[in-house]
Parts: C-alpha cells; sequence; structure tokens
C-alpha cells in the first residue's frame, strides 16, 4: 500500500509540472530497450557490452565473474534468450567475461517482463531479445585482443549481398592457469563461439537470411590431490562439465508498406554433459533438447489504426539423454551426506531415454488504437503432444494517452514454461509435469520528453503456480504383478517415485522506476545515461512434505506426500532493492568517460548454528568433515548490501584506414569489500571464523596492505 502511496504522489507531482507538449504519433508502452552505442560507452563490462544488461530495473547479475541473469526474482532456468527471435541456449560463456554473441554483431537489446509478448514462448522469468543490424552500412573489421580472449568481426556489402562473420577463441587456461592464481586441481574454463549472418536482398520486397550460431564451454577439476584442509568435503572430487548450442535458421522475409511476412526454419540444438565423482555420487550423462521448427509470422495493418500480428510454429521437439545421475533422497535437507552409506542421502538414478515429441503453437496479436486509448491483446496457445499438454496464455494491456507527452497503462496476463529435460522423463522424471504459470499484472505512467529524455515507473505482481520442484515423496501407485507372496503380504501396490512435482507456487511484487537520457552522437559535450531502481519482494513455497524425523516407517513414507508442510519463505532471489546510475559523457570527439554505481540488497540465506561434531571422514583422504547445522527458520540473514563504483575512459585515435580505441576501467573504483554468499569450511569446526563471508572478485586483495579496484585495459582496432 505504501508503495502504491508513493506512486501516486510521484505521478500527480510530475503531472502538476510544466512540460514540452510532444505533437505527432504517440509511442506507446514499450520493453526496455538499450543500444549497442550506449551499451558499449558503460564501464565495468570488460568491454562486453552486453554485461549492461545487469543494470536494468529488477535484473541482476549475482557476482561480478557470473553469467546467471535474474528477473524480477525468478530463478535464471526461468529467462528465454532469443537472437533476431532465433533460440540461443544461454547468453555468456562460463564466468560471464563475454558473452556468446559479438557486440559488433547486434544493434540492441531489449528486456520483456511481466505479460510480454506473445510472439516469445517457455519463459516464466524475463525475455532478453537482442536484434541484429538490418542492414551493413559499410565494411567493418575488427579484432579484440585481451588476457584471456580474442575475437575477429568481419562485416562485408557486395551488391544483394551481405555476410557478417565473427568469431571468438578464449585462451585463459595458458595465460591466468600459469600464474597459480587459482587452486591447485581447479582448470580455468575455455570456451569459444562463432557468429554467421548471410543476408541477400532480391529485390525491395523479398529478401533471404542464413544464420549459424554455436557456443562450446567446458572447465574440469581434479582435487584429488587437494591440500587444502579447511574444505575437507570436496578432497578427491573430479569434474569436468561442458555446455554448448548450435543454432542454423533460413528465413524469407517479403516487406511492403502494409504487410510484413517471416518464413523460417529453424534448426536449435543445446547441450550439456557432466563427468563426476565424490563419494557415493557419480555422474557420467550427456543431454540435448532442441528442435526442429517451421514458423510462420505475419505483421500487417490493412486497416487505419488496427494492428495485426499472426504466428504458427510446428516444433519437432528431439530429447536425448545417455548415462546416469543422482538425485537426493530428501531436497530439503541442507546437509546432505554424499559419503553415508547406510542410510544415504543420495541415490544413482539410471537416465538413458530418447523422444521425439510434436509442439504446434500459435499466436494472435491486436493493437487499437482510437482517439486517446490504445488497446492491445494477444494470446499464445501451445501443445505438447505425446504428454498431452496444452496451453492457453493471454495478455492485454489498455494504455491512455495524456497532454504534455505522458501516458498511463494497465497490463496483465498469463505466460508459460513447459519443463523440458530430465524433469519430465518418462524414465527418471515425471512425465505428468504441466506448464508452469505466471499471471502477471501492472500499472504505470510513461513520459516522452523532445530530447531524447524518457520516464518509466510501473507497480507490479506475479502470482506463479505448477512450479517445478525436486520432490523426493512425489509418486503414484500402480496395480503390481499379483504373486503368491503379495498376496500373503497383501502388498498389491508398488509405489513408482516421480522426483518432481509442480507442487511448487510463488509471488512477487514491487515497483520498477526507469529514467534514461538517450546519447546517440559522438557530438563534443553530449552526455547520456539512465537510472533505474527497483523495489520489490520475492516468495516462494515448494508444497512438498518436508521429514520431521528421519527413518519414516512404511506407513509414513507411503503417506507423507499427503502432508504439505514446507512453509513460504523468502526466495532464494529476493533482493528488496537495486539502484543502477550510468552516466556517458564525450568532452570531446574523441574521449569517453563513463560512469555506473550500483547498490542492491543482498540475497537472503539460513543462519548456521553449529556443527555436526565431524562425526564423518572423507574416505578419500581420512580428513575429518564438519557439517554445519542449520537453522529451521529458512533465508531470514542477509549479508551488508552490495554497492560498487565502476570507471572508464575512452580514447579514438582516427586513421584513414579506419581507428584504434583505447579503453582503461577500474571496476570498484573506492575498492569496497563485497560479499556475496556465506561459506561454511567442512574441515573446520564452527566458530566466530566459520562460516565465513565469500568475497565478490570485484577487488584486488593486497597482502599486509589496502585493497586496489581491479584495472582493465584494452585495445580494440577497427579496420
Amino acid at each position: 500500500m505504501k508503495i502504491f502511496i508513493i506512486f501516486l504522489l510521484i505521478f500527480s507531482l510530475s503531472y502538476a509540472q510544466e512540460g514540452i507538449i510532444v505533437k505527432g504519433k504517440k509511442e506507446s508502452y514499450k520493453p526496455v530497450t538499450i543500444s549497442n552505442q550506449e551499451a558499449r560507452k558503460t564501464p565495468g563490462t570488460l568491454g562486453e557490452p552486453l554485461r549492461v544488461i545487469d543494470t536494468l530495473p529488477g535484473v541482476v547479475i549475482p557476482s561480478f565473474l557470473g553469467g546467471d541473469i535474474i528477473v524480477r526474482g525468478a530463478n535464471p532456468n526461468s529467462n528465454a534468450y532469443y537472437l533476431d527471435d532465433l533460440p540461443i541456449f544461454y547468453p555468456f560463456h562460463f564466468l560471464g567475461l563475454n558473452s556468446v554473441i559479438s557486440h559488433h554483431l547486434w544493434e540492441d537489446f531489449s528486456l520483456e517482463t511481466g505479460a510480454y509478448s506473445s510472439i516469445y514462448a517457455n519463459s516464466i522469468g524475463g525475455v532478453i531479445g537482442i536484434v541484429t543490424k538490418e542492414k551493413i552500412l559499410e565494411e567493418n573489421k575488427s579484432f579484440v585482443s585481451s588476457f584471456f580472449a580474442s575475437q575477429i568481426h568481419w562485416e562485408q556489402k557486395l551488391k544483394g549481398h551481405e555476410i557478417t562473420l565473427a568469431g571468438r577463441v578464449n585462451y585463459m587456461r595458458e595465460t591466468y592457469g600459469r600464474l597459480n592464481l587459482v587452486e591447485g586441481g581447479i582448470r580455468l574454463p575455455t570456451y569459444n563461439d562463432t557468429q554467421f549472418k548471410y543476408n541477400y536482398i532480391y529485390n525491395p520486397n523479398h529478401s533471404f537470411q542464413i544464420y549459424n550460431l554455436t557456443s562450446n564451454d567446458s572447465f574440469s577439476l581434479d582435487l584429488s590431490q587437494n591440500q587444502d584442509t579447511t574444505n575437507t568435503l570436496v578432497t578427491g572430487a573430479k569434474l569436468a562439465s561442458a555446455r554448448g548450442f548450435h543454432t542454423a535458421a533460413l528465413r524469407h522475409k517479403y516487406s511492403s508498406s502494409l504487410i510484413n511476412n517471416r518464413l523460417t526454419f529453424i534448426y536449435y540444438k543445446p547441450w550439456q554433459k557432466v563427468q563426476g565423482e565424490l563419494g557415493n555420487l557419480q555422474a557420467d550423462y550427456y543431454e540435448s533438447f532442441g528442435y526442429f521448427s517451421i514458423r510462420q509470422d505475419l505483421d500487417w495493418s490493412i486497416i487505419r489504426g488496427i494492428k495485426i500480428k499472426q504466428g504458427l510454429e510446428l516444433r519437432k521437439l528431439n530429447y536425448i539423454s545417455e548415462g546416469f545421475t543422482f538425485y537426493q533422497t530428501n531436497p530439503s535437507k541442507l546437509t546432505a551426506n554424499p559419503f553415508e552409506i547406510e542410510n544415504p542421502d543420495y541415490l544413482a538414478r539410471d537416465i538413458d531415454e530418447s523422444q521425439t515429441i510434436w509442439n504446434p503453437a500459435s499466436y494472435f496479436e491486436i493493437a487499437y488504437s482510437i482517439a486517446n486509448w490504445k488497446l492491445f491483446a494477444g494470446i499464445r496457445w501451445e501443445k505438447i503432444f505425446s504428454y498431452s499438454q496444452n496451453s492457453t496464455t493471454p495478455r492485454a494491456r489498455i494504455e491512455y494517452f495524456l497532454p504534455q507527452g505522458w501516458s498511463a497503462f494497465v497490463r496483465g496476463g498469463l505466460t508459460s514454461r513447459f519443463p523440458f529435460g530430465n524433469e519430465l522423463s518418462q524414465k527418471s522424471g515425471n512425465p505428468r509435469l504441466e506448464f508452469e504459470k505466471n499471471l502477471s499484472s501492472g500499472i504505470g505512467v510513461r513520459k516522452e520528453w523532445s530530447n531524447s529524455l524518457s520516464l518509466q515507473v510501473e507497480l507490479f505482481e506475479q502470482k506463479l503456480s505448477n512450479l517445478v520442484v525436486a520432490d523426493a515423496y512425489s509418486g503414484e501407485y500402480f496395480f503390481k504383478k499379483l504373486t503368491p507372496e503379495s498376496l500373503e503380504d497383501n502388498s498389491f501396490f508398488e509405489f513408482r517415485k516421480n522426483f518432481f512435482s509442480n507442487s511448487g507456487e510463488g509471488n512477487s511484487k514491487g515497483i520498477e522506476f526507469f529514467l534514461k537520457k538517450s546519447n546517440l552522437t559522438q557530438a563534443r559535450n553530449s552526455w547520456g545515461g539512465w537510472i533505474s531502481y527497483a523495489y520489490s519482494t520475492t516468495f516462494r513455497n515448494p508444497k512438498i512434505h518436508e521429514p520431521i524425523y528421519e527413518n519414516y516407517n512404511e506407513l509414513e513414507k507411503n503417506l507423507s506426500p499427503l502432508w504439505k508442510n514446507s512453509k513460504k519463505i523468502y526466495y532464494d532471489y529476493d533482493q528488496r532493492h537495486i539502484f543502477n546510475l550510468v552516466f556517458q559523457f564525450i568532452p570531446s570527439t574523441n574521449w569517453l568517460f563513463g560512469l555506473r554505481w550500483q547498490y542492491r540488497t543482498s540475497f537472503p540465506y539460513t543462519q548456521i548454528l553449529g556443527d555436526d561434531g565431524g562425526n564423518t571422514r572423507n574416505p578419500y583422504s581420512r580428513q575429518r568433515i564438519y557439517f554445519p547445522i542449520y537453522s529451521t527458520e529458512k533465508n531470514t540473514e542477509r549479508l551488508p548490501p552490495y554497492h560498487r563504483l565502476d570507471l572508464r575512459f575512452d580514447k579514438i585515435f582516427p586513421y584513414e584506414w579506419g581507428k584504434i580505441i583505447y579503453f582503461l576501467e577500474f571496476i570498484n573504483a573506492y575498492a569496497r569489500t563485497n560479499y556475496i554468499n556465506k561459506q561454511f569450511k567442512s574441515g573446520r569446526p564452527f566458530s566466530e571464523i566459520n562460516p565465513t563471508n565469500t568475497l565478490d572478485p570485484a577487488i584486488l586483495p593486497i597482502r599486509n596492505f589496502t585493497n586496489l579496484p581491479l584495472i582493465n585495459f584494452g585495445i580494440e582496432v577497427i579496420f
């Protein structure tokens, strides 16, 4: 209620002030969008402009070295990522230092939240839509090299033909890896990516595009020679992990003054592979869950004041899993022991399986303008054959345009996500899982000034249902084959585990503020930037049974799924306050200065009250292991807030053949000591210094001296 009152006050005060009357076409509500040029001027990105995404309202990348994107407190797996409406598996490589897309390839990106456009699918979090250059205006060649990766980009324009090639290779293991900066046994990530786009403009109305995008990531560790006695739990552990994707597409575009139509053939193959062992935990599996599809998208505005978007898609889903892994017998237990044998906390699970599933989908959107009103309605329908699952998700928006460039809007609707992968496995998952749902609503105002200044404020609420959660007691009974033995002990039924259920629910609500001054020129003394702020709360309840004591008897095990005693708690990604200030100034045509300051509340965590006395020994090294004892009140504690200041200076040297850009960044300029989580060191008992706070890597600690900011220096050559 307080947030709503503050919102009304801001709106009334702003509307009462004198303003500039904007004449001409009224711009309606649109998602938050950042251009490539604006992103490249932002400090704190290590030369990777897409990392500017965590300066948008309600968005967080938890660690300076991390690629997970959290939108409005949702799990990162809830998001969807697209490039020109084509799916990509993930936006950042391991550690988040580089994106999987060359920063010369894309023109802008937008963030869709809440009841996003029905064009997109399979997300109950946020949708990141990256848009590439529509046309190549001139030949462009560039080369960027740093201490951990190199990238090339080439654009060529011929008569009617446009070709873009880009690629990146990472060699961190050969540079940083040889400086003994990381713990022994850990091999730093390696990755590479390639992008190819071909555009053939047949005539002013027809064009053809070919896309080919690839990405590969891997890292490994071998702690069989681990000498760290403070973390005895992982001594002897081995892990090798890899992931990647391949997206290829052939597209035909028809454009006229009234109609735009796209016909696209899409091949999409995301995959991941894991090999590892630790005590009783062993895993060796490969998983792929891609598809081949044909998709048609039509935009037309034949009738004045009415715009229509319509689309059809038929996907042939291919799910392949090979190998074995493990599952936790009690997912709610925070101190699971991988070395327990008599009453194990983990059990093996075979996941060999292959499925082909047909997935038709369609969407329809209509926008109608009349007087000062603009009405929007959309609906998306999907069906998953073999699982007999349907999803119909309507959404709508009403906007009213006020004098002096103001507008007010109300929007809401449903979005959904289908849990592909091992969660849905007929063999080792729950084939009866349904679509996860997000019912969202929002009310807000927008303001457009004539000097590229814009403001958007929105109050939002999201109610999530059917969330997929790990559920050790989820399953179903069926008649087993009757035998004389079963007749004697009355065991006519058999219980089959499902491992997952749709019982989870949650909600989030808050307010988002975004004030932006666009600066798309290189004129002297020009400036731009934005301020974003979000206040929100996020809750979750898995709605599952949490054991009240160990060693249930058979009857208790059978009846426990009926007693869903889990509690509603602050979600792991809940953050009350997220504030970002981005400022860019061009003192002269060949100089650029950038400033970025961010502040955010830390994530909640569960307090550690003690340890179990160190009753377990690591069988690999015979080291004693202390397991922490957690409070029964989950996610009630928080670390100090996170904040840092980043600065960037660019110097441009133009030449006849191109230009060279030197840039210098100071990450965490005032060397703030920020923490990202709590870490309990398993080789030590509970004490005043155990657990400890894990330091965010955006700092350079110096022994017997003070902390220093990280310094990043780079060179970009553009031909």
